[in-house]
């Protein structure tokens, strides 16, 4: 199979002393090669029908079919099919008029069906008509390019090795199924090729799962669901398996992650936000678990949460938005590390020893810091609007409560021998 693209040329006539408007400019239709596929560096992925303006005149397009778009370059005139996901012939009239009011009708019929993307072999590739075929027949270590843009009502399973080249477009897969999720690798290495393209999923339960070693990047990862136990954007679990989001990862359900990741799992994300009631922007737990957010982390109930050795590092701010919510939230050797912690209850809230957090920026919170059982905070800000500076075991420290020698250079020290702040100074 291959993409057969209809081309069609209005040539100008040849200026003649004397003659008018229309008669020097009085234009043929004519097919060209349909087979071609680039034409004055101007390509598309299915119908790319070109006008040639060669006269000295200003032609204005003015009747454009819905589904397609007019693209006027120097004096190449397109018209780019805009339709997505559409394997129906294609039909559109377009009306071309010089500026004295003389104008032609061209007429082009697409009728080899449109193809939505292909798979690359070692440079023989095959074209498609459907998305669902081509994940069908595709065999681990090939490349699946897009040749438009998908939106794709299922999920996506791979348990192999695939390469997914977006070549520019847009992939959008949505699996609304209860407990559906959006993409899952398992074991697998799924190697994305963006050319500027994105490729956004979205689950019911999860947006993107990897588990037992899997790689993934996608750009969005959203889970929806208020039918699972939980609505996670991004997932990762098992040792080696790791996850990367260039944009959001994303909860919406009742109950939900933006990322989560445990066993050993790693996941990066530009930015992760969980929206209901008991939503957590970040979650990590476990030995050798870690979620990076190269962004804010914004949840309802807590911005990041890390807990049992989990590492959570925020570069910008760990929020939480509800009306107890916290900053960030540590427990069990848990570790966190983030730009800015806010919460309306507590900025920080840290509970256990070799539990760990680190602010490099302000802390914000009804309660400053909330910390108990061998704890220890360090804050290179300042803790900003409390009514209850820091939280010793359910003791108050008010900002001069501390300690006349700080064990730490050039901070303030707040201790009640078990757990420990700092504030710089």
């Amino acid at each position: 199979m291959y993409k057969k693209t209809l081309f069609l040329s209005i040539l100008a006539g040849l200026m003649l002393t004397g003659c008018t408007a229309f008669d020097c400019c009085m234009p043929k239709v004519i097919q060209v090669d349909e087979n071609t596929v680039t034409v004055g560096g101007l390509t598309d992925d299915v119908s790319t029908p070109v006008i040639y303006v060669d006269c000295p005149m200003s032609w204005t397009v003015l009747d454009v079919p819905a589904g397609f778009a007019a693209v006027i370059s120097g004096s190449t005139l397109t018209f780019k099919t805009t339709v997505d996901n559409t394997v129906a012939p294609v039909t559109f009239k377009a009306k071309v008029m010089a500026a004295n009011g003389d104008y032609v009708f061209v007429t082009v019929t697409q009728d080899v069906g449109l193809y939505v993307c292909e798979i690359d072999n070692a440079g023989v590739t095959t074209k498609y008509g459907a998305l669902a075929t081509a994940l069908d027949e595709v065999l681990a270590g090939e490349t699946l390019r897009l040749l438009r843009s998908i939106t794709y009502n299922d999920g996506i399973s791979l348990d192999f090795d695939l390469t997914l080249d977006l070549d520019g477009y847009d992939l959008n897969v949505l699996n609304e199924a209860a407990s559906g999720i959006g993409l899952e690798v398992d074991g697998a290495t799924l190697t994305l090729v963006s050319g500027g393209g994105e490729f956004n999923v979205t689950g019911e339960e999860y947006g993107v799962y990897v588990s037992n070693g899997g790689v993934a990047t996608v750009t969005n990862a959203v889970g929806t669901g208020d039918s699972s136990p939980i609505a996670c954007g991004a997932f990762a679990t098992d040792t080696d398996s790791k996850l990367e989001v260039t944009g959001d990862a994303k909860s919406t359900g009742a109950t939900g992650y933006g990322a989560y990741a445990i066993n050993g799992g790693y996941i990066k994300a530009g930015s992760a936000t969980a929206t209901a009631l008991g939503g957590i922007a970040v979650r990590a737990g476990d030995t050798g678990s870690k979620v990076e957010i190269t962004g804010d982390a914004v949840g309802v109930l807590v911005g990041a949460y890390a807990y049992a050795e989990g590492v959570v590092e925020v570069n910008g701010t760990a929020k939480g938005t509800g009306t107890v919510s916290e900053g960030v939230n540590a427990s069990t050797g848990g570790y966190i590390k983030a730009g800015y912690a806010i919460g309306t209850l507590s900025g920080v809230h840290v509970i256990g020893a070799t539990t760990v957090v680190e602010v490099t920026g302000d802390v914000t919170g009804d309660i400053g810091v909330d910390a108990s059982d061998g704890a220890q905070v360090t804050i290179d800000g300042e803790i900003l609007g409390s009514s209850q500076y820091v939280l010793l075991q359910s003791v108050l420290f008010s900002f001069g409560d501390n300690e006349a020698v700080s064990t730490k250079p050039l901070y303030r020290e707040y201790t009640d021998g078990t757990s420990t702040v700092w504030v710089m100074l």
